[in-house]
């Protein structure tokens, strides 16, 4: 027996050469080689063939015949076989030149391989290929969700890099790079392995369900996800418009490509079984072996669903008809008055640009500014005349695609009314009491008519569903839209009634579709749940790196950037510890009142103790992210949430435990913990004494706990246990010996520590010495944290709450004190280049502000005019022109 390979290689040589093979053909035939030898030979051995052999055709016969030589019989009928199906195949499209070829080609091999006499084996050899292609190109399909988390994990690391440039003030090409290489390139990463992923698991449940060669895989996106993708390609369209350099339009390039990459070459669609059960068991009924019952049936139910589209399709263009014209009437009607005007239009435009600009950029003078100029009457006719004429489009789309609808559906009209009429014909037929042979051929003839009409007529309501769920889409995009502009013609009255209308919109929502909504609610909330459960081992690691990966760069690596991961830790481990405690079960076996509902009332109590808690432990570490960032409200927010944790911690130590003065005594000890934590973040006096207290209070009750631990919840002992744990970190300052260790390259710190361990009063000249040697032994190269921080923090309380403050009027005493560290403050500042994401610019008015008391006015304003002329940021400049303002407008020296 020869090899496949020859046989794919003759008929590749033979047909790929034939003058005049159509591409439609090609095709097909490249197909019917792959499924036919998909058991033998790979999809690439089988290209590589085709690659190689269709550029060398045949010479002449007797090459021919040679490369033929060592068939069997078997494997000659083949090949002519597969050219009379190939033949058929041209026929079917109409290609009657190709089909005349063919069948002079197929004499002429039949000649050469000497099958005249084996007609019968060719015809057999060519109806079971036949059969077989038809059952390949008929196979099952099978719908699969693709999935588009990638691309939505790519356009949320987008928009953290836009929002870090913001931040750090980096330059553009730090975002050209992210955008164009990194995020890409990472994100194809995950996407090819997780599609492989899927792809192997998709393949073992197709064989398990009779084999992946049995069912067509139709990939599909819906229609929220293709507008998702919209959104994201407008949004990065508009972002690059925003940006100086204007790289709009490659960046609309750029991601259209790389979205069509994505979701044509990087699938990640997952079948789910249970989907899969449901379109094996919903198979399409087989409507050429329907009955003269049966298909009554069928005809009623798809005129009923013709007449149901046609309805629908009226109202729709109805409707559409009636707002659009509305709309767009409107449109004509607010840009002939003359509240608006093209320069009008030119402004507002101006205006959403530059507030847009000013938010990615994180500049919020900029955007307060440019929003200001949208807060009139004019910009609201603006923004209602566009919204009209987008909301016109959107309703002309539904009516436009009418003539696509008509075409289609007149040949679902066709088709059915010929199925009715032959399904007449059929019933009369029936009716007659003398039902001769011919007679039964006839009514079997007639079946058979109406069977076909039927199977047409549903191929041609498949080409319906496309267009329908078009003009659905645009219609209730349309509608969304004229519900925007009445909401915003609302505000031309009040914003109160705005809100109202927005209230009302969400009530009818929420009323109509409530049971669905809180069905969905509690499905996510338990899947939700479950997720956490078996993921929060590496959630938990994931936000644990965050502050590693800071550490690195910032104290290793000397990145100044590094601290936003640790703003975006504090807000991660902030959202764990939520979850957490809202979605771990705490269960305690031997606990039994909180966990086992002896007592309802009591669990309900707790349960709005522990989502209290939650809630507080998470503002308090988004209230240290915004600290570390240096934006306002950071410590009120500490404040109240650790006040009110403090507070909680007695109502956790009476629900978690039976000993109920036990548990008051272990809540008073966590809520000394509480205000130890409060008064360290705020570097207020006493902190230490309380966090010391805290510590050893807890390390003796522990044991306690432990020893009678059916007395107390397993919640308790880690709450005891966390509280013990960060007050010995706070106390030790292991945390922040590393710190300086790293960034200092040296594991001797003990200099370096008693530069910012001091006491100002009790040493000043020593301490400002040893202040004078760090500066100018290390500079800026470890960045400003810690050594610094400390530093400009003890020298604020100094010079401000103990020299200024207290101080009178010309005693100069005390005042020359603060001036010392005034200076040094300034001096701090000015190796950090004046940076006001570090250090606060109130700082660099300590000085003026003591040479005022000490009646060197002059000075001040010098002081003051030379800091502006030489401080590079503007924000910190304008502070600074309001002090100068301030003095000079003072009473005279």
């Amino acid at each position: 027996m020869n090899s496949p390979k020859s046989q794919v290689e003759f008929i590749t040589r033979l047909v790929y050469n034939l003058d005049g093979l159509p591409g439609r053909l090609k095709l097909y035939f490249s197909q019917f080689l792959s499924f036919h030898f998909s058991k033998i030979l790979s999809p690439e051995q089988i290209q590589h063939i085709e690659n190689k052999k269709a550029s060398h055709p045949f010479a002449n016969d007797e090459e021919m015949v040679l490369a033929s030589k060592d068939f069997t019989l078997d494997e000659k009928v083949w090949v002519v076989a597969s050219l009379t199906l190939l033949r058929s195949e041209a026929e079917k499209i109409d290609d009657r030149v190709f089909s005349l070829k063919t069948d002079l080609v197929i004499r002429k091999i039949t000649d050469l391989l000497g099958l005249q006499s084996e007609g019968e084996r060719v015809q057999a050899e060519r109806s079971r290929l036949e059969a077989e292609a038809n059952r390949f190109q008929n196979r099952k399909l099978i719908h699969v969700a693709v999935g588009i988390g990638p691309l939505v994990a790519d356009f949320a690391l987008r928009c953290l890099a836009l929002l870090y440039m913001g931040y750090a003030h980096s330059s553009e090409g730090f975002l050209l790079g992210a955008n164009t290489f990194y995020i890409p390139a990472m994100v194809l990463m995950v996407t090819w392995w997780l599609g492989k992923r899927n792809e192997r698991r998709n393949q073992q449940i197709l064989e398990a369900y009779g084999g992946a060669a049995n069912f067509r895989l139709d990939y599909r996106l819906s229609t929220w996800q293709y507008t998702l993708l919209a959104f994201f390609l407008f949004t990065g369209v508009f972002v690059g418009y925003l940006l100086p350099d204007q790289l709009h339009m490659p960046a609309f390039i750029g991601l259209s490509l790389y979205y069509f990459v994505c979701i044509r070459f990087f699938l990640i669609g997952r079948i789910d079984e249970n989907e899969l059960v449901r379109q094996i068991e919903g198979e399409d009924q087989n409507l050429h072996s329907l009955n003269r019952d049966e298909n009554d049936e069928v005809i009623v139910s798809l005129e009923t669903k013709l007449n149901s589209l046609t309805g629908r399709l009226e109202a729709y263009v109805l409707e559409s008809a009636l707002f659009g014209a509305l709309t767009f009437s409107g449109f004509l009607q607010i840009m002939s008055s003359e509240l608006v005007t093209f320069e009008a239009l030119e402004r507002f435009a101006t205006a959403i640009f530059d507030s847009a600009r000013g938010l990615i950029v994180l500049d919020a003078s900029a955007f307060s500014s440019a929003s200001a100029n949208l807060n009139n009457k004019v910009s609201l006719f603006c923004l209602v005349s566009v919204e009209s004429l987008l909301c016109s489009v959107f309703f002309l789309a539904v009516i436009a695609s009418r003539l696509r609808f008509s075409n289609v559906a007149d040949k679902v009209r066709t088709a059915i009314n010929l199925a009715k009429v032959y399904n007449a014909k059929e019933e009369a037929f029936y009716q007659e009491e003398d039902f001769s042979e011919k007679k039964s051929a006839r009514l079997a003839a007639l079946n058979s008519k109406v069977n076909e009409q039927l199977q047409a007529t549903v191929d041609a309501m498949r080409e319906v569903e496309p267009v329908m769920t078009y003009m659905q889409y645009c219609r209730n995009a349309g509608i969304l839209v004229f519900l925007l502009i009445l909401l915003s013609s609302t505000l031309f009255i009040t914003s109160v009634v705005g809100w109202t209308f927005l209230s009302l919109v969400f009530a009818t929502y929420l009323y109509f579709n409530r049971q669905a909504i809180a069905i969905s609610f509690r499905v996510t909330y338990l899947n939700l749940r479950i997720q956490f459960s078996r993921r929060s081992g590496w959630l938990l690691a994931a936000v644990i790196s965050l502050f590693v990966l800071a550490s690195v760069l910032r104290d290793v690596f000397l990145w100044a950037g590094g601290g936003f991961f640790i703003t975006l830790g504090y807000v991660a481990i902030g959202i764990y510890l939520f979850l957490w405690l809202l979605f771990a079960a705490h269960v305690d076996d031997e606990f039994g009142e909180i966990d086992k509902g002896v007592d309802a009332r009591r669990i309900g109590r707790w349960n709005y103790v522990k989502y209290l808690l939650a809630a507080m432990i998470l503002f308090y570490c988004m209230a240290m992210g915004m600290k570390y960032s240096h934006l306002s409200g950071a410590n009120a927010l500490i404040m109240i949430s650790l006040s009110t944790l403090s507070i909680l911690s007695y109502f956790v130590g009476y629900y978690l435990s039976k000993i109920r003065w036990l548990g008051m005594v272990c809540g008073g000890m966590m809520a000394t913990f509480s205000i130890g934590i409060l008064f360290k973040t705020l570097h207020l006096n006493g902190a230490n004494e309380m966090l010391l207290i805290g510590m050893v209070s807890e390390g003796v009750l522990i044991p306690i706990i432990l020893w009678q631990r059916k007395k107390f919840h397993i919640l308790f002992l880690k709450f005891c246990f966390a509280a013990f744990l960060i007050s010995f970190v706070f106390l030790s300052g292991i945390l922040v010996r590393i710190e300086i260790a790293l960034s200092h390259r040296t594991w001797d710190i003990a200099k370096i520590l008693s530069v910012a361990n001091f006491e100002l009063d009790q040493d000043l000249e020593g301490s400002l010495a040893r202040s004078d040697w760090y500066i100018q032994e290390y500079g800026a190269t470890p960045g400003f944290a810690p050594v610094y921080s400390d530093l400009m923090r003890q020298y604020r309380v100094f010079s401000r709450d103990e020299i200024l403050e207290p101080a009178e009027v010309g005693d100069n005493t005390m005042l020359q004190k603060g001036l010392l560290v005034a200076k040094q403050i300034t001096k701090i500042q000015a190796l950090f280049d004046y940076d006001p994401d570090m250090m606060f610019v109130e700082d660099l008015e300590i000085e003026p502000d003591i040479l005022v008391k000490m009646n060197r006015k002059e000075e001040a304003i010098d002081y003051l005019e030379g800091l502006i002329e030489v401080n590079p940021h503007e924000e910190s400049k304008e502070v600074l022109r309001t002090k100068l303002k301030e003095i000079r407008e003072s009473g005279s020296d």
